[in-house]
């Protein structure tokens, strides 16, 4: 986030790679201080099952690239520089309610490849239909805020970021449809079939290309938002269908409708309780309806979805018992 506070002080891009690098040094700082593991010297079956899965797992890191890059590379051959920046500012301001389900998908990554190991295939299935209840807990709630906040969170910039709040609501969705193929993705890598992976990289690189071009041609900047919203809708499609065609589970489609129902409770109580034009709203009043956004969103979910209601039970029953001891 410190990109966040250099950009407000008027240091535009370089606060943007800036900020960038200060998250990258702190990320290896604290992965060396976390770090636990202990090195060994590997053998050449280590090497082979490297190069069995490098072979295919090197389209997602291109992926990647292409999923942040392309839609701004695109722009840059159709609309002006200002459009440009307005779009990457929107875009890097979503990627917050990514920041929960990339946790999971990293967490799931390693602990599924275990189990895979020992073929529990039942706790697999069990590990993957609960990160589905709390992949989207973030991105489903971001995307009825996005919709009420986005202009006065693009206003703190500057005034002539406005327009790019259509653009971040847009943007939200694709966040949320990522958060779920990423989980999806990952559980797959780590069954050992990054051949299935590999497939629907490649259709989500072209994909995503074709669909900038047409739409960013036809529609303008805002397509380009679009286009990379319904690059990655069918990417989560075409994943979930390989996941599917391996492993048998059921998504807890009730509680991810819960989870929808508790943001939109959320928007109604907020587009209530909003008196006036949130542009005439001074910055202290909006961080405090946000904030207040989300404890009717998290009361909500703890009303209505019992699974997670019985795990902050019981995290705040260990917290307890830390604390007693």
């Amino acid at each position: 986030m410190s990109w966040i506070v250099l950009v407000s002080l008027d240091y535009g891009l370089v606060g943007v790679l800036s900020g960038y690098v200060i998250g990258q040094l702190l990320a290896i700082g604290v992965g060396v201080v976390l770090n636990t593991l202990r090195l060994t010297r590997p053998t050449k079956r280590h090497f082979r099952s490297l190069f069995q899965f490098a072979k295919y797992g090197w389209v997602g890191a291109v992926t990647t690239q292409s999923w942040v890059w392309t839609d701004t590379l695109i722009l840059g051959l159709f609309v002006v520089p200002a459009f440009i920046g307005v779009y990457e500012l929107s875009w890097q301001i979503t990627g917050v309610l990514f920041l929960l389900a990339s946790a999971i998908g990293s967490t799931l990554f390693a602990n599924v490849s275990e189990l895979s190991a020992q073929d529990e295939t039942e706790q697999i299935t069990d590990l993957l239909e609960r990160s589905l209840v709390y992949t989207g807990i973030m991105a489903i709630p971001g995307l009825v805020g996005g919709i009420i906040f986005a202009e006065s969170l693009l206003a703190i910039f500057g005034e002539e970021y406005r327009i790019g709040a259509t653009v971040v609501a847009v943007l939200i969705l694709a966040r949320v449809f990522h958060s779920y193929e990423i989980v999806f993705g990952k559980v797959i890598n780590a069954l050992d079939r990054p051949d299935l992976m590999f497939r629907s990289n490649v259709v989500f690189i072209l994909l995503n290309i074709v669909l900038n071009v047409l739409a960013i041609a036809t529609v303008g900047w805002i397509g380009a938002a679009l286009a990379t919203s319904g690059a990655m809708i069918l990417k989560t499609g075409l994943t979930y269908r390989y996941i599917r065609s391996i492993l048998s589970f059921t998504v807890p489609v009730t509680e991810i409708l819960l989870e929808v129902i508790s943001a939109l409770i959320m928007g109604l109580c907020l587009w209530f309780l909003i008196p006036v034009s949130l542009a005439s709203l001074p910055l202290l009043e909006i961080a405090l309806l946000i904030g207040l956004g989300g404890a009717i969103y998290a009361v909500s979910l703890l009303v209505l979805v019992e699974r997670i209601r019985i795990a902050t039970a019981r995290v705040f029953r260990t917290l307890l018992v830390s604390i007693d001891r």
